[in-house]
């Protein structure tokens, strides 16, 4: 989430403080244990009516390789092009402005 935000704030041109990656590190440190919980609630929703052999075949299945790479190949690809169309965004918004964001 904050490399998305960072990404848009620069395609808008926005000066970013010295300090940006401790005020990163610091949001993501108060954020994380925020959203590992609302994935908990919502996987615990997602998989109410599966039993535990399908529970079971999952975890097997999602801890072989090939699943693992193609699972952190995906996350990693939709971080990436959610940076690239925040950073396009902000671009566009700030040909957009009519006095400079800074």
């Amino acid at each position: 989430m904050a490399g998305i935000l960072n990404a848009m704030s620069a395609g808008m041109g926005a000066q970013m403080p010295a300090d940006l990656p401790a005020q990163t590190a610091a949001f993501t440190a108060k954020i994380r244990p925020i959203l590992a919980g609302n994935v908990l609630i919502h996987n615990l929703f997602i998989y109410r009516n599966a039993d535990d052999a399908d529970l079971e075949d999952y975890i097997e299945s999602a801890r072989q390789p090939a699943v693992a790479w193609f699972s952190r190949t995906l996350h990693d690809a939709i971080l990436a092009v959610a940076a690239d169309r925040a950073s396009r965004a902000g671009e566009y918004i700030k040909s957009k402005l009519t006095r400079p964001f800074n």
